[in-house]
């Protein structure tokens, strides 16, 4: 266990949180549930011990299984100059 914590430690710091593919997250996720089962350990604890703050934990399990989505606006095709567009 000490090896997989370690390992989802470092994938976390390289990623430095901020944003994190859907399949990391999701494997995170699945970490969290299958050794809280398998060792008794808290979900708490096992934040700690990853470097996850349970905000961050629970906004992801909020998204499990789900793709990441753009959250600004998205402009609209008559917003875009021609100029702007990606047809060039």
């Amino acid at each position: 266990m000490k090896q997989s914590v370690a390992l989802l430690g470092r994938i976390l710091k390289e990623k430095k949180c901020r944003w994190i593919e859907p399949d990391v997250r999701d494997k995170i996720v699945n970490f969290t549930k299958m050794k809280t089962i398998k060792t008794n350990i808290p979900v708490n604890k096992l934040f700690e011990l990853i470097g996850v703050s349970s905000t961050k934990y629970y906004s992801w399990k909020e998204c499990y299984e789900l793709p990441n989505n753009h959250n600004g606006i998205i402009p609209m095709k008559h917003w875009i100059l021609d100029w702007e567009g990606s047809n060039h």
